[in-house]
């Protein structure tokens, strides 16, 4: 246990003394790998599904904060869907637009849940977003998750149906759809549910005062989220989703189980129980210190060599 948190230590002293340059790369993967998701899931011909526009668009969100990076996101995005059909981009520009205000009015802090969520479910992981959130953030989080899910199923239903859209024969409009594939669909309110119970599950339990709690958060989100979703398969008929939301899983409760790891660093053998009292309150404190490994203590022995005198 004390090599790992050694080598923990030393990860997290290389990562502070070059915080903006990783910081700086995770921007540009960030970018690079949700660029890439949009560019697969909504084809286009032209300059747009050019790799070197990928790239050239991932530099400049290399050099943004968060924020920017989901703005680029956004914009790249629209452009594909564009090109694609209009109404259909009218309709995600509406609800980005409902979205933001909703998040703003809840005062959400992670509103780029909005973007991240739909390029994590195109990735087969759209529980990550609300264990990060869960572990990470504070309870009014929960309206980027609700509007980022939302934007998330309607967009796969979208590029489920690209060929529909693109016919000028076919009668079915983006509203249609919207109607038929997702509002009357109950697998998509499973995955509202779930991603809610996931969050909520995670956020409570990494709250309460026991040990281990992101440990135990991570667990039992990710086991609440899973028993939801395989309901919901089971429920629906639709079994063939079932190794891809294993294999989901198993990613996800592994992101939750490295950011314990990395972000977490308590001594629960050295708990102390601390009272104090002031003029109208008892305090009763639970203190529970951090790990701190000690450094060795090297010994440096100077060894001189002194000389024989001649005779």
């Amino acid at each position: 246990m004390t090599t790992f948190m050694q080598i923990r230590d030393q990860l997290r002293s290389y990562a502070a003394h070059h915080e903006v340059m990783l910081q700086r790369i995770w921007h540009l993967c960030l970018t690079l790998v949700s660029l890439w998701c949009l560019a697969t899931a909504f084809p286009v011909e032209g300059a747009l599904q050019s790799p070197l526009l990928v790239i050239v668009f991932s530099v400049f969100g290399m050099f943004l904060p968060i924020s920017g990076c989901a703005l680029v996101i956004l914009f790249f995005g629209l452009l594909h869907l564009a090109l694609i059909s209009t109404v259909p981009t009218l309709i995600v520009v509406a609800f980005f637009i409902l979205g933001y205000l909703i998040c703003v009015y809840y005062q959400a802090e992670t509103k780029y849940h909005l973007i991240l969520l739909p390029v994590t479910y195109q990735l087969g992981i759209p529980f990550a977003s609300p264990l990060v959130s869960g572990l990470l953030g504070s309870m009014n989080d929960v309206a980027g998750i609700v509007v980022g899910g939302f934007i998330a199923f309607y967009l796969k239903v979208i590029h489920d149906n690209i060929a529909i859209l693109t016919d000028s024969s076919s009668k079915t409009t983006a509203l249609a759809l919207l109607m038929s594939q997702m509002l009357q669909n109950r697998m998509f309110y499973f995955f509202i549910i779930s991603l809610v119970a996931m969050f909520l599950v995670v956020y409570l339990v990494r709250t309460r005062n026991i040990r281990f709690s992101w440990f135990f958060a991570v667990f039992f989100g990710t086991a609440a989220e899973f028993a939801i979703m395989l309901a919901g398969y089971l429920f629906t008929g639709n079994r063939s989703g079932i190794p891809a939301l294993l294999l989901g899983n198993l990613v996800t409760l592994l992101l939750g189980i490295l950011m314990t790891y990395f972000l977490m660093d308590l001594d629960y053998n050295r708990v102390e129980k601390v009272q104090f009292e002031d003029d109208d309150y008892y305090y009763y404190v639970t203190a529970v210190p951090k790990i701190k490994l000690s450094k060795e203590e090297k010994t440096v022995k100077k060894i001189t060599h002194g000389r024989r005198g001649r005779k």
